[in-house]
């Protein structure tokens, strides 16, 4: 058996942890197995419990480039050393801010090196001048041929890589049976949030920050309910502008129709429960709620900014950020319509291009396995 060390988690129950898991859970274990690296702070990542149960290790040595500048690489170099049946590391970032655990990778001549980029934007809305530097070197680092190149869509490969490297998308595959609709889930949902069958419930899963646009998507809401009172939006995840949201509820007096529900593992039940699934963001590698969503016939209204890519049925609506609040809700409102009479048809034809364009997990498993393979073996 041998072992890939993956990165890229944290205790949120975010895309980068759902899409991992994803593979974890569909991969030969007997063949391939996960160990994860992550940050010292963290008293239990998402997913830990299943982790382990699948036979996985949690390495809890991941220090900061200012926290131990002189000694942090010391701490994952020892994991390297200490079990040779790691045959390397694959990386799933964000951000190319760090990739110290790649060149220690190479150092060793491991045979697995894989950088994986999972954004086509900057998370942050300022940088600071040595962030900016220290990306801009660890991109020309990683263009070196000795590192294999991933990305959930050709966006957030050209973000990160630049569009003259040669890359490869890996897409955000799901199990499409979890998250097909489920009528049963439906009631079930909307009765522990006190919500009536006729009432308009929208939603929205993922990290309360800046990326995702979360107070346009108030606003959006906000506009919505002047002409539709019969309506709650369900926002579910946490994260840096968690507080700023609560706030604007407050100020706006949206709080008996806003509901915070923080993170939650069972999501798929929600996507059943929802009339729309409200997407505003202003970048996304790719946006794996999106397959989800879809998945479930649920109609999605998204930004333009967000990769063609999720395009795969017309369940999905893009609007310009630019475009007048007041058109985000006429859509809201066209998009309701269509899909409660979409979700009691035949959902065999969403099926169809979910798996044609390489969203069925078990499909894409196999082919990073086969990856993996070929690495380790040499061919």
């Amino acid at each position: 058996m041998y072992r890939i060390l993956q990165t890229g988690f944290t205790a949120n129950y975010g895309g980068v942890e759902a899409v991992v898991m994803n593979w974890y859970r569909n991969i030969d274990r007997d063949k391939i197995q996960f160990d994860f690296l992550v940050s010292h702070k963290l008293d239990k990542i998402a997913y830990e419990d299943e982790i382990l149960s699948l036979g996985g290790h949690i390495y809890r040595e991941y220090y900061g480039r200012k926290e131990k500048p002189f000694t942090a690489s010391k701490y994952i170099d020892k994991i390297f050393k200490n079990d040779s049946s790691i045959v390397g590391i694959h990386m799933n970032l964000n951000t190319i801010e760090y990739i110290t655990p790649l060149t220690l990778a190479a150092r060793r001549n491991l045979p697995v090196r894989i950088v994986h980029s999972h954004n086509s934007g900057n998370l942050n809305r300022k940088e600071k001048p040595e962030t900016r530097a220290m990306q801009l070197l660890n991109k020309h680092i990683v263009q070196s041929n000795q590192y294999l190149k991933f990305g959930c869509s050709q966006m957030a490969c050209d973000f990160m890589f630049g569009k003259k490297c040669e890359t490869q998308v890996i897409h955000n595959a799901i199990d499409l049976d979890r998250f097909a609709y489920d009528s049963t889930a439906r009631k079930r949902i909307r009765h522990e949030l006190g919500v009536t069958p006729e009432t308009t419930l929208l939603g929205f899963v993922g990290r309360l920050q800046y990326q995702k646009n979360p107070i346009f998507m108030l606003k959006v809401f906000e506009t919505y309910l002047h002409s539709n009172f019969d309506a709650v939006l369900v926002m579910i995840g946490a994260g840096a502008m968690e507080d700023e949201c609560k706030q604007y509820v407050e100020q706006h007096s949206l709080k008996e129709r806003v509901l915070f529900l923080g993170m939650k593992s069972n999501v798929a039940d929600y996507y059943s429960a929802f009339d729309l699934f409200l997407f505003p963001s202003l970048f996304e590698g790719l946006g794996v709620v999106l397959i989800e969503g879809q998945a479930c016939a649920l109609p999605c209204l998204i930004s333009e900014n967000i990769p063609e890519d999720v395009d795969l049925t017309d369940l999905v609506l893009r609007k310009s950020l630019n475009s007048p609040l007041r058109e985000w809700a006429d859509s809201i409102d066209l998009m309701v319509k269509r899909g409660k009479h979409a979700r009691i048809m035949d959902t065999s034809g969403i099926r169809f291009s979910l798996e044609s364009a390489g969203y069925s997990i078990p499909m894409e498993a196999k082919r990073l396995e086969d990856i993996y393979t070929k690495l380790i073996e040499g061919k």
